[in-house]
């Protein structure tokens, strides 16, 4: 295995991750007299960047991305290209997304502690405050919005540092190159405030809605809209009461409930007016509360968290998922139309929205701009891994290693592995073959045919808030969940993540062959 490649003036050491149209990868920048700066290098698939349109985003993502410079944001340091592929240079943060974080909070059955997620808060509207009031060189305002802002976007150090990312899909009037039309709609759409699911032009209070919808996932654990279609998300932006989500949020903490309801107000002239003054509300409760700060509870929470990865690791990475929804491939522009058109059949007195002009949509993707979004130290927060990645055979075909790593093996006449790869664990096959006494196999010319196999079905199951899902009585992992099962009778436990108190469920459910049987619970 090698140890590092060369690309660039980069050699890069381990995968943090991939995504559809990107790799990330930790790297170092060396210099004159043993000079070091550990690096994330996102390299884009040069596929990517046959699309003229895509180079022009990557090019506003680098140009704002340039200006910021935050305690609380992750810093791009270079956009730059090397032979046919384009990539980013960042700042590598030694951490986990929120995200991951959150999740293992959800298998391990604890609560965020308060201290510990408005701190978090406080740290995400300093960084916020900073951005939206961002000014060009002439002193003019650069309107930025985030637009995509979601706890996979969000950074935790091992030291407790806290750091907002992945602007690739901001708006701000210093972008270069107009890349949609008429405000066409881009983001994660589970965090989506009103009227950026409505494709309204937006403003930073949009963001402090997003704000709202990751403060109420901290502390309840539940994401505010769950749904298991895009269609269904984007009627619990458009319908859910505002009030049951401050009111579920206050029995954790009772003054973070106003906080939430003002963030999320669907009015958007009753939403605080910016960062800042939910930073001075956040800071006067943290200052009535103790408990753990964020580095003491990431100490706590180490051994439920992915190992760091090793120099040479190019193995297993695998993209986030947005709690609570999976990304639908679907232009959300439709999806709106079509939810909106149904809520009004369902209630004709509710009052239509006021038309505007609408130019054609972009499809929404779940995750950000390049799949990862600038993913600074992205794989370390991942649970699940997806299939082996060959690490650098696509994105850096030509890259070679350096004289300290060891040489590639030479390639095999049938089939060459890329020289940097790292090969997939050596599994063992399954048996082809059913053992038999060797005097029926050379007595009977065909085998003895074998029953037939019992049939099976599709297992959908489903509850609100979360739960730790239970088959017959093994581990299944979380909900929502979709599993194909032997047909017959199964028992089934739901055991609510997400209740204040302690709370299971059991259900009988006869799954039929070739059929899809549906469970969902409501514990509320």
């Amino acid at each position: 295995m090698s140890e590092a490649i060369t690309f660039g003036r980069y050699r890069l050491t381990s995968l943090l991750g991939q995504g559809g149209m990107a790799t990330v990868y930790r790297g170092v920048r060396a210099g004159p007299m043993g000079f070091e700066k550990p690096v994330a290098v996102k390299c884009i698939d040069p596929s990517v960047t046959e699309d003229e349109a895509m180079v022009r985003a990557l090019i506003n993502e680098a140009r704002l991305g340039g200006r910021l410079r935050h305690p609380n944001i992750v810093e791009i340091y270079e956009f730059d290209q090397v032979e046919e592929h384009w990539y980013m240079a960042m700042e590598f943060v030694e951490g986990w997304t929120l995200h991951g974080m959150l999740q293992v909070c959800r298998k391990t059955r604890q609560w965020v502690p308060h201290t510990v997620a408005l701190e978090i808060l406080a740290d995400l509207c300093k960084a916020l405050t900073y951005a939206h009031g961002l000014k060009d060189e002439n002193a003019a305002p650069l309107n930025l919005v985030h637009r995509d802002l979601k706890p996979g976007n969000v950074l935790v150090s091992r030291q407790g540092d806290v750091k907002l990312m992945d602007f690739g899909i901001a708006k701000a009037e210093t972008n270069l190159y107009k890349t949609t039309a008429a405000d066409a709609t881009k983001g994660t759409p589970v965090y989506m405030s009103p009227e950026q699911v409505e494709s309204q032009s937006l403003d930073k209070r949009s963001d402090l809605f997003s704000l709202g919808s990751m403060v109420h996932e901290m502390i309840t654990l539940q994401v505010p809209f769950p749904g298991e279609s895009l269609a269904s998300v984007v009627r619990g932006i458009l319908t859910t009461e505002i009030a049951e989500l401050e009111e579920r949020v206050a029995r954790r903490i009772e003054a973070m409930g106003p906080v939430v309801g003002k963030l999320m107000s669907r009015d958007i002239d009753e939403r605080y007016a910016d960062a800042r003054d939910v930073m001075v509300d956040v800071e006067a409760i943290l200052a009535e509360i103790e408990g753990p700060t964020v580095a003491e509870w990431v100490e706590g929470l180490l051994e439920h968290l992915p190992p760091i990865r090793e120099v040479g690791d190019f193995g297993r990475a695998g993209p986030p998922q947005a709690a609570g929804v999976t990304p639908a491939p679907t232009g959300l522009d439709s999806t709106v139309e079509m939810t909106k058109r149904q809520l009004q059949e369902e209630a004709p007195t509710r009052a239509a929205p006021a038309p505007r002009s609408r130019g054609p949509m972009l499809a929404v993707v779940g995750l950000a701009l390049l799949g990862l979004g600038g993913a600074a130290a992205w794989g370390l927060s991942q649970g699940q891994d997806a299939e082996p990645v060959a690490a650098l055979a696509t994105p850096i075909p030509q890259a070679t290693p350096t004289p300290q790593a060891t040489p590639a093996p030479k390639p095999a006449p049938a089939k060459p592995a890329p020289a940097v790869a790292v090969a997939a664990p050596a599994k063992t096959p399954a048996p082809t073959r059913t053992p038999r006494p060797a005097a029926v196999a050379e007595a009977t010319p065909e085998p003895t045919p074998k029953p037939a196999p019992a049939g099976k079905g599709t297992l959908k199951l489903n509850s609100v808030p979360w739960s730790n899902l239970f088959l017959d009585g093994e581990s299944i992992g979380l909900t929502p969940n979709t599993l194909e099962v032997a047909s017959g009778m199964h028992t089934v436990r739901f055991d609510c993540g997400g209740c204040d108190d302690k709370a299971s469920r059991t259900f009988k459910l006869d799954v039929l062959p070739d059929q899809e049987t549906v469970k969902t619970f409501r514990f509320e």
